[in-house]
Formats: C-alpha cells, structure tokens, sequence
C-alpha cells in the first residue's frame, strides 16, 4: 500500500484495514514460527504496510483534532 492510497480512505475504512492486517501479521508470525513458511519477507511486508496504516491514522485523526473548534 502506498501513503498516497491511504491518505484517501476515511478514518473508519484505515480502522478496519489495521484490524485486518494486525490478523494476518498475526497469522503469517504463527506460520512462519511453526515453519510452515519459510517466506518471512511476507511477514516483513506486512508489518511495514502495518505501520503505514498506523501512521495514516495518526495523520487524519491529527489533522480532524486540529480542524475543529474550540
């Protein structure tokens, strides 16, 4: 995912990809640890897209913290 692509979602759709890709880092730890895979590039993938997510949230929630009134 790009941060291009995630600046565009609204909060609630950044909420539900985090949730959705906090399970497959999730699985993808528990495959890699039981070597059931040997592709641990996966799990690096995912936990980088993971903290892109993680940082959009932060921007948006930033920026609609700022934008309202006192």
């Amino acid at each position: 995912m790009d941060m291009k692509e995630l600046r565009q979602h609204t909060l609630k759709r950044l909420q539900e990809l985090a949730a959705v890709q906090a399970s497959t880092i999730r699985d993808l730890r528990f495959t890699v640890g039981t070597r059931q895979s040997t592709h641990v590039r996966n799990l690096r993938k995912a936990k980088k897209d993971f903290a892109r997510i993680q940082a959009a949230i932060a921007e948006k929630a930033r920026s609609e913290f700022q934008t309202k009134p006192n």
